[in-house]
Order: structure tokens, then C-alpha cells, then sequence
């Protein structure tokens, strides 16, 4: 097993019981480290450090209102690439936020089968 991911699995264990703070970044680095997209070097690292820097005041709240399961899962795998982000962390707690999940419309309509097949009984018994 690689380094990296026998270091990302023992991290899952310890998680649990750090699960209760807001982990901390090093967001400088990811985003020193952050490929230039459609923008020049320094353009994206700006963009990059405001984006980290607007994601960490909000993830107080988002942190507070997800489940320990959630924040351990989220925490474990915003870290897993080595270039852990507050963007990518409260984009996984909001996604693991079962209010956040689309429910079903009730006014779609569900899947029926066309072409039922025969039961061996007719109507009426």
C-alpha cells in the first residue's frame, strides 16, 4: 500500500474524535499548488485564496448543523488528494445534508410498466 493511503486510512480512524472541530487548511499551499485555469498564475491563486477564504467563515455553520458520520466522511475525503480545501469540505457537508437532497416531485410521474406481465388471474377475484 502506498504511503499516502495507509496514511489516508489511519486518518479515517483518528477522524471520529477530531470530527467535533473545524479541521484546519493549509489553503495557501492548495492553492500555491492550484493549476492556472483560464487565467494567469497569480489571477488564480487570488481567486483560489478569496474562494478558501469565503468558504472557512462559512463553514461554521455548515459544520454545526452536519452529523459526526458526515463530518468525519467529508474531512477524511477533502484530505485524501493532499491538497485539502474549505471549498471542496462545506461543498461535501452541503451535499451530505439530507434538507439539501431533492425530494421527489410529487406531481412527476412514476415509472409504470407498459407491458405488465400476466399474473394467472383475472380482474375481479
Amino acid at each position: 500500500m502506498r504511503p499516502s493511503l495507509v496514511a489516508a486510512a489511519f486518518s479515517l480512524f483518528a477522524l471520529p474524535a477530531a470530527a467535533s472541530e473545524v479541521p484546519r487548511f493549509d489553503f495557501e499551499r492548495t492553492c500555491r499548488e492550484t493549476p492556472p485555469v483560464a487565467m494567469d498564475r497569480k489571477a488564480t491563486y487570488e481567486q483560489c485564496m478569496a474562494d478558501e477564504r469565503q468558504a472557512r467563515q462559512q463553514l461554521g455553520p455548515a459544520w454545526a448543523k452536519a452529523s459526526l458520520k458526515a463530518r468525519a466522511q467529508c474531512a477524511s475525503l477533502t484530505g485524501l488528494g493532499g491538497v485539502p480545501s474549505y471549498v471542496e469540505l462545506i461543498t461535501c457537508l452541503e451535499m451530505e445534508n439530507p434538507a439539501n437532497r431533492a425530494s421527489p416531485d410529487p406531481g412527476a410521474a412514476s415509472f409504470r410498466n407498459p407491458h405488465p406481465q400476466p399474473t394467472g388471474k383475472s380482474i375481479g377475484q
